[in-house]
């Protein structure tokens, strides 16, 4: 929570930095020159004339920085979502220390994204049941996993009516961790990562631009 307030506040203190350089206006004169005139009837008024040096003051568009603000702002509260669940997953992993063999009794496939999305990254999740300390247990996680990378098959690495190894934690022995669990893991690193990337990257051109 202390990690959250402190993210917050720095966004609230970002913003209000933005909200100067959102508003400011194109570059200043860099000379300006007056002369006195005289018109057809003989009245006489003075000129002003300003110049800018283009090779000189040049200055940012402002919508720049509001667009490093926002992108900033968005992948980095992506990737705060995404590394906090893949720290969910790795103390579900922790807590599983003991592993047994467990016969697949049903393997589903993800139902989130479009047709094409979850024709190149399919996701599973599987149902397991064993035996722990002399129980009959069937049980699964709620987690959904698959091969990461498009040139990978598509098959499950679970399959349904196999043997496999899973980990329970012995306190709960319905908390299942597996391989389907561990890969979701790594997908949201490596999606966090990315993202987070990504923010600092925003986050560093407001401030060096």
């Amino acid at each position: 929570m202390k990690k959250l307030r402190l993210f917050l506040m720095a966004l609230v203190m970002l913003l209000g930095l933005s909200a100067c350089r959102w508003d400011e206006t194109g570059p200043e004169p860099t000379s300006v020159e007056t002369h006195e005139e005289v018109d057809e009837d003989g009245n006489t008024y003075t000129v002003t004339t300003t110049y800018i040096d283009s090779t000189g003051d040049k200055r940012t568009d402002p919508s720049f920085y509001k667009w490093m603000v926002i992108i900033g702002i968005v992948t980095g509260a992506m990737s705060a979502y995404f590394w906090y669940r893949a720290i969910e997953i790795e103390k579900l992993k922790k807590r599983c220390t003991v592993t047994v063999p467990a016969y697949v009794t049903k393997v589903r496939k993800s139902k989130t994204g479009d047709r094409t999305l979850r024709s190149k990254f399919i996701q599973y999740n599987a149902t397991y049941r064993y035996t722990y300390n002399g129980n009959a247990i069937e049980s699964q996680n709620e987690y959904y996993g698959g091969r990461f990378f498009r040139f990978l098959p598509l098959r499950p690495e679970v399959e349904e009516g196999k043997m496999v190894d899973i980990h329970i934690d012995p306190m709960d022995p319905y908390a299942v961790f597996d391989i389907l669990a561990n890969n979701a893991r790594n997908s949201f690193i490596y999606s966090g990562s990315f993202l987070g990337i990504v923010a600092i990257a925003s986050f560093v051109s407001y401030f060096i631009v």
